[in-house]
């Protein structure tokens, strides 16, 4: 006879609908821890993507930032060397300048200058007046005033201590009007 009983065999039975009830259930545990997976790397695949365009929204503030930055560092470049090119033209002219005032301070500048605009002469000297051959045009306004200059007399004529004298003064002492 068979060692199970009825009793046994209802218990086998029950057993063994239990166990399939409990992998019916573990399926649905594992289905449903898949489901849990799925939407836990669901939720951390979001938070990844996330953080990824938050990290690419800072680095793209961050080239903004620094691109800002580089065109003023180039702005400030270019007009430090126009500032330079131009401190480097006024210290050319202020050398031309300098050189102009030395020429114009000196001596034969001056007694250059006095004969040539005030008409002044040394004693000894006579002033010539001529008129210019070409004469401006009427409506240019413009008047001839150049005197003609003679060349200086010989050192012998000149005393040491002549000083240039105007051409009227040096007409009063030769007695002419």
């Amino acid at each position: 006879m068979s060692k199970y009983t009825d009793d046994d065999m209802f218990r086998d039975r029950t057993s063994e609908e239990q166990i399939r009830r409990r992998e019916a259930r573990a399926q649905k545990k594992a289905s449903g821890n898949a489901k849990r997976q799925k939407r836990a790397r669901a939720r951390r695949n979001h938070a990844l993507g996330l953080l990824r365009m938050a990290i690419f929204g800072i680095l793209c503030l961050a080239f903004l930032f620094t691109a800002s930055n580089i065109k003023t560092i180039l702005d400030l470049k270019d007009e430090s060397r126009r500032t330079e090119a131009a401190l480097s033209d006024k210290l050319r002219e202020k050398q031309k300048l300098e050189q102009e005032l030395e020429v114009v301070n000196s001596d034969e500048y001056v007694e250059q200058q006095a004969r040539a605009e005030l008409r002044m002469i040394y004693n000894g000297e006579t002033l010539y007046v001529t008129k210019d051959a070409e004469e401006p045009d009427e409506g240019s306004g413009a008047k001839s005033t150049a005197p003609s200059i003679p060349e200086e007399t010989p050192a012998a004529e000149k005393s040491d201590d002549a000083a240039p004298k105007d051409a009227a003064e040096a007409s009063m002492q030769k007695g002419k009007p």
